[in-house]
Formats: C-alpha cells, sequence, structure tokens
C-alpha cells in the first residue's frame, strides 16, 4: 500500500480511507495523532496548523507499515509500544495485557482506603507491573511484591520498573498453585486477575481477543471464580489482620465474586462502580 503524497493531510487522508470500515472517525483521528508523535514527533497542532509539512520516503513506509498493522487487528499500544497508566508510560508488547482506564480505579480506590504509612502489597497477576508500578510511584515508602505466572509479561514488567527507575520485587508464581512460602505477610492483595467468560469471547473486538495474551483475559465458562476463589487463598494465607483485598471483576460477576469471598471468610465486602456506573471492582477485610 503506497501512501499517495508525502504531507501531513496526505498521510491523515490515507488513514482515513484505509482505517474507515474498522474505526470511527474519531478513532482514526486518534490513531493517527499516536503514529504521527511515534514516527515524526509532531504535536496535534502541528498537525492542524501545518498539514503540508511533508515526510521522507523511510518515515511513509512507516506509516505505511503502521496501517498494514491496524489492518490486522493489532492493538495500537503494541505497534507504539507502550500505554499510559496512572501517569505513567507503561512498555508493553505482544505477550502482556495493555493497561485499561478501569483498572486505575482499582487503584485509585486502593489509595482511598489505605491507612498505612509503609505498606507491604503483593500485586497477583501483574502482567506488565502497571498496578504495582502506580502504587510504588503513589507511595514511595511501600514494599511491593508482584507475581506471574508468564514469563513473558514478567521480562516487560521488569523492563517497566527499570525505566522508571521504581523498586519492585517481581516473582514468577501460578496463583492456581501453592502460596510462595518466601512472601511476607502483606497488608493488601491486589490483582487485575482473568475474568471474561470464554463464551464472550466471539463477541470481543479482534484486537483484544486475537491479539491480547488469552491467559490474562479468559476463565473457563464454568467457573467464572475460578481466580477469586484463589485470590481468596493467598489472602488467608498472606493478609495481616484486617487486611485489604482488591480486586477487579466483569461487571455482571461482581455479586458472585463478593459471595466467593464472603464464603471463605473475608467482611466488609464492598462492590465498587466504575466511571461508567458499571460494578467493576471489589473490596474486602480478611
Amino acid at each position: 500500500m503506497n501512501i499517495p503524497g508525502n504531507s501531513i493531510a496526505d498521510i491523515k487522508r490515507y488513514f482515513e480511507q484505509q482505517l474507515s470500515g474498522l474505526y470511527t472517525a474519531s478513532e482514526v483521528m486518534v490513531l493517527f495523532r499516536m503514529a504521527a508523535e511515534k514516527i515524526n514527533g509532531w504535536s496535534m497542532i502541528q498537525i492542524h496548523l501545518q498539514p503540508d509539512t511533508r515526510v521522507n520516503e523511510s518515515d511513509l513506509l512507516q506509516y505505511s507499515w503502521f496501517v498494514k498493522r491496524l489492518l490486522k487487528h493489532e492493538p495500537v499500544q503494541y505497534i507504539v509500544g507502550n500505554a499510559w497508566f496512572c501517569g505513567l508510560e507503561i512498555d508493553v508488547a505482544p505477550g502482556v495485557l495493555i493497561p485499561r482506564p478501569e483498572t486505575e480505579e482499582l487503584v485509585n480506590g486502593l489509595l482511598e482506603k489505605l491507612n498505612h504509612p509503609s505498606p507491604v502489597i503483593l500485586d497477583a497477576c501483574t502482567g506488565s507491573g502497571c498496578i504495582a508500578l502506580a502504587l510504588k510511584n503513589y507511595i514511595p515508602q511501600a514494599q511491593i511484591l508482584a507475581i506471574d505466572l508468564s514469563e513473558d509479561a514478567l521480562v516487560i514488567a521488569r523492563q517497566n520498573a527499570h525505566k522508571l527507575n521504581l523498586e519492585i520485587q517481581f516473582m514468577p508464581a501460578d496463583l492456581l498453585g501453592d502460596v510462595l512460602s518466601d512472601i511476607p505477610s502483606v497488608h493488601v492483595l491486589i490483582s487485575n486477575p482473568p475474568y471474561i467468560p470464554q463464551s464472550e469471547r466471539a463477541g470481543m473486538a479482534a484486537h483484544v481477543h486475537q491479539m491480547e495474551p488469552e491467559m490474562a483475559l479468559f476463565v473457563p465458562d464454568e467457573d467464572p471464580m475460578l481466580f477469586y476463589r484463589h485470590l481468596a487463598r493467598w489472602g488467608n494465607a498472606l493478609l495481616q489482620p484486617e487486611g485489604l483485598l482488591l480486586a477487579e471483576s466483569h461487571s455482571a460477576l461482581t455479586k458472585e465474586v463478593a459471595l466467593c469471598w464472603e464464603q471463605a471468610g473475608f467482611s466488609n465486602i464492598e462492590i465498587h462502580n466504575d466511571l461508567s456506573g458499571l460494578p467493576r471492582w471489589l473490596s474486602a477485610n480478611r
């Protein structure tokens, strides 16, 4: 696919023509702005005020390749290599879940509930490390530990910690397996675990269910409480008395999560809505 012309306006028109069947006009504009910033360092103001600015052949090829990857349903965050989370630029790549705004609300909710000056916090299913990194950035005196089963995810998480100069102890561990004996007692266990039933896969956007790691997204239809049950098990083993357990959830399953945790002996269970008004995360005390 060759771009007819080499100005900002020509490239923008090319994005609109190629992507209009997959994205809305506003989404295409956002994607073009992200490409322009990544490839040429152009700002939104420059795009609007200097549409005749031209690029070289090498840059044109990069724009063409950008569009090709989008047409293959690759998430734009993988193409540009990062996503923003709680004010931090988090590196992402295939094999790691892309941070979502809903998960920022989980972090903010913990900050509102936390009353310990130097807490020990365990982030389970850490993925890119976004939750752990945001919490360490907000609470420098906290000791943050983070686990994940995926070594690919842990490589990215450690890379993010190094880039952001934030000290996190990352460890390989399976939440569905044995509780690690070398983890100390913690004040907080927090997680954004897999929670989408397999039956919902077909109705999801292709750039999500085809490109993001299946192990970070889906749970069996017959056992949607799988990870919440094991979070409660780890919480009972590791949380100090009155310690906090928090997790993101499928909006249709929060009541089931609450019942799961109640049956595991947790108290003060609360269901919290996201900015869209949907039930999205829960908190409880051991």
